[in-house]
């Protein structure tokens, strides 16, 4: 009989508080034990459970011949083994994610010395232009040709750098070509895919190509400052620079 009456002031509680559904990670389980199986079921038991979001419900369960011994049972809420293993390879996923991802910005090597003024910009759509201007119209073989084939849209960017003595441009990409002038000083360009580091002096007058793609730095290594026009045809709405991080070949 105080089982019974037990039970009815169970199935009267009222639902937990608000707090108590934020921050309680217990439960109460009224558990009707079989005596020698020791199974949760027995004739015309209930049993009622409440985590901490709110009130569940009862159900019902019956046991041939068995009778109900009753305990109030204070429980922890715990993470099925199969959920436990899910959730640890999640979290180990998340963790190697911002593991590279601080790795590639503490590695990352930001332009110094560098100061940069844009001169234009203009957007173009598909370009296709074939040229071809004879040098010696009496020789077949000696001409002058050029090739622009894109496809989509492309911005045009076209600035000029000034980099002081010792500066660099840091380890970077672009996601399309670049024509590079030296207008004064002299440029030291290295490879990230050269493994012995080998600089590429380019004096004033002179230019190179930056094909795309490949991470490089352009370095003033002399006592002047180094000037250089830009002329960079990129995919439209890209940014035209890529910080890269050290790739280690270079002792720098």
């Amino acid at each position: 009989m105080a089982a019974v009456e037990e039970l009815a002031q169970d199935e009267r509680r009222p639902a937990l508080s608000e707090n108590l559904r934020a921050t309680r990670h217990r439960a109460e389980l009224a558990v009707f034990r079989h005596p020698h199986s020791q199974r949760l079921a027995s004739p015309n038991c209930k049993f009622i459970f409440w985590t901490s979001a709110a009130y569940i419900g009862h159900r019902s369960s019956s046991w041939p011949n068995g009778r109900c011994q009753m305990r109030k049972l204070t429980i922890t809420r715990r993470i099925s083994r199969r959920g436990s293993r899910s959730l640890w390879v999640v979290a180990l996923v998340v963790l190697a994610g911002l593991i590279i991802a601080n790795t590639s910005v503490a590695l990352a090597t930001p332009p110094s010395g560098v100061k940069s003024a844009p001169i234009a910009k203009g957007r173009f759509v598909d370009i296709y232009v074939k040229a071809k201007t004879d040098i010696d119209p009496g020789m077949r073989t000696d001409f002058w040709q050029a090739v622009i084939n894109t496809k989509g849209s492309s911005d045009l960017e076209i600035l000029q750098n000034t980099i002081a003595p010792g500066g660099t441009f840091g380890w970077h990409s672009h996601p399309g070509p670049s024509l590079v002038i030296v207008k004064s000083g002299t440029a030291t360009f290295y490879l990230a895919s050269d493994p012995t580091c080998t600089p590429h002096v380019v004096m004033a007058g002179s230019g190179f190509v930056d094909s795309g793609g490949d991470v490089h730095v352009v370095r003033n290594e002399g006592s002047v400052d180094l000037v250089t026009v830009v002329a960079s045809l990129i995919p439209a709405g890209e940014t035209r620079r890529i910080d890269e991080p050290n790739p280690g070949n270079c002792p720098f």
